[in-house]
């Protein structure tokens, strides 16, 4: 088993990269909403400024509402999206990591330990740290 561990460490790794690009994805994500809205308030303002009757502030506020409505979904759309993307792609990892020579290590640690556990009754009542020392130094069962 001395590719298991280091496989481990690799998914880990990989996974935690993906999580950081996900990270940088939200932060652009969020950076062009806010540059999006920034860039609609001011539009607004200025119509808000040139209003010269009641029904103008009635459509500027329709507009406002009107480009709410449509980019709040699209923002939390792009959010779900990336987050999807995201932990398929983590997902993807860890099952690569479970198939093959590394799955069949780890399907075969527990009969590892079963040879590491006393045989007879007496010795069951064993501590687990000496039946592990016990594995380690190769003094093992078997049944």
């Amino acid at each position: 088993m001395p590719n298991l561990g280091s496989e481990q460490l690799a998914t880990l790794a990989e996974n935690a990269r993906t999580w950081f690009h996900n990270r940088e994805s939200i932060g652009q994500i969020q950076q062009q909403a806010a540059h999006e809205a920034a860039a609609q308030h001011e539009v607004m303002s200025q119509k808000l400024r040139e209003a010269s009757c009641p029904s103008d502030f009635m459509v500027i506020q329709q507009d406002m509402s009107r480009y709410y409505q449509d980019a709040v979904g699209q923002y939390w759309q792009q959010i779900a999206t990336t987050h999807l993307q995201t932990q398929m792609e983590m997902m993807a990892k860890v099952n690569h990591f479970l198939s093959g020579k590394t799955g069949e290590q780890i399907k075969a640690m527990p009969n590892t330990f079963k040879l590491a556990m006393p045989a007879d009754s007496q010795a069951s009542h064993e501590k687990p740290q000496q039946s592990l020392i016990r594995l380690a130094s190769g003094k093992v069962h078997n049944r």
